[in-house]
């Protein structure tokens, strides 16, 4: 009986380990979202600006809000990496991660993670 108990406690540490996995990845998914949306921000700035320059004018108020949905959706991306760094680091997410560390921020990722779960850095 004890091999089952074991094996029941292995299936079941897959199944946290499958639905943390997940979690990480919804949260990348929305700092994608967040990191295109803030490129289209700084692009349609860029625009105003280039605008208020021909016109020989200062900064107006539609570049000044544009300017704080950047600041916006930049502290949003991130607390959702804070968020990611937390499920990595919590509850049986300190061993999977140990053995290999990311090119790009140095941070542990785990061996079979074709991403670094951090910056997201594709790893090879």
């Amino acid at each position: 009986m004890d091999w089952l108990k074991k094996a029941q406690e292995a299936v079941e540490g897959v199944g946290r380990q499958a639905s943390k996995q997940a979690e990480i990845l919804s949260l990348h998914n929305e700092i994608g979202k967040r990191e295109n949306e803030l490129e289209r921000q700084y692009a349609e700035a860029g625009r105003r600006a280039r605008e208020l320059v021909r016109a020989r004018q200062l900064l107006d108020d539609e570049v000044r809000v544009i300017i704080e949905r950047t600041k916006k959706l930049d502290a949003e991306i991130m607390d959702l990496r804070r968020q990611i760094h937390e499920l990595e680091k919590g509850e049986g997410g300190g061993g999977e991660s140990q053995g290999r560390k990311c090119p790009q921020c140095g941070e542990s990722v785990a061996e079979a993670s074709g991403f670094c779960e951090s910056c997201g850095a594709k790893l090879t």
